[in-house]
């Protein structure tokens, strides 16, 4: 069997940035619930904090509820 690569802490070591706006702090919360993290930076990436593609059709479904926006899958992932 072939190891997992070492991960690359870098990603995770940029210093922490708030959510200011409601906007921001919303989508936060989100996906804070959805990752079952306790915090969320401006600066994080859904798919390093553990996010995967079901998770991202859900997050997609929240944001809409949300926001009552429609936000399409694929710009989660660009």
């Amino acid at each position: 069997r072939h190891a997992l690569p070492e991960p690359d802490l870098d990603k995770f070591t940029a210093e922490y940035s708030a959510p200011q706006t409601e906007t921001e702090k919303t989508l936060a919360l989100i996906w804070q619930q959805l990752l079952g993290i306790a915090s969320v930076g401006l600066g994080d990436n859904f798919f390093d904090l553990g996010g995967h593609s079901l998770l991202a059709i859900k997050l997609a479904a929240r944001c809409g509820e949300a926001f009552e926006v429609t936000l399409p899958l694929r710009e989660i992932f660009n």
